[in-house]
């Protein structure tokens, strides 16, 4: 199992509540960095409080964590009847990529379909007029 948790293309750790690091895998090398710690160290403030939360509620967590040109979904998984939690992360780069161009392209159908509506209205405006001075 360790093995499998080591070869995980994605960022797999584990984190005490004390927010020091207890495992982390290959793949969480850019986390860390971004963190500026290492496996072994201490997790940000932030981070720390978010993983005492998630052991006491005993429900996961999840955050989005820019790391240069990419972004990964950040999940924190509380373990029944322990003092720590899993941290598992998944790059979501271009999901957030296409995200923001449909948004983009939303914005751009609303303002289209504004303007079709006022040219709409202003056409029955101006055959209102044509009408109105014959």
């Amino acid at each position: 199992m360790e093995q499998l948790m080591f070869q995980n293309p994605n960022p797999v750790l584990r984190a005490g509540a004390d927010g020091k690091i207890i495992y982390s895998n290959a793949a969480s090398e850019a986390l860390l960095k971004k963190w500026d710690t290492k496996s072994g160290g201490e997790l940000p403030d932030s981070v720390g409080n978010l993983i005492k939360k998630v052991i006491k509620r005993g429900i996961s967590e999840k955050i989005e964590v820019r790391v240069e040109k990419k972004v990964y979904l950040i999940t924190f998984y509380p373990v029944p009847g322990e003092n720590y939690v899993n941290i598992y992360g998944f790059e979501i780069t271009g999901k957030k990529k296409l995200g923001e161009k449909l948004l983009i392209k939303e914005k751009q159908y609303d303002a289209l379909y504004t303007l079709g509506k006022m040219a709409l209205k202003c056409e029955s405006l101006q055959a209102f007029m044509d009408e109105s001075v014959k």
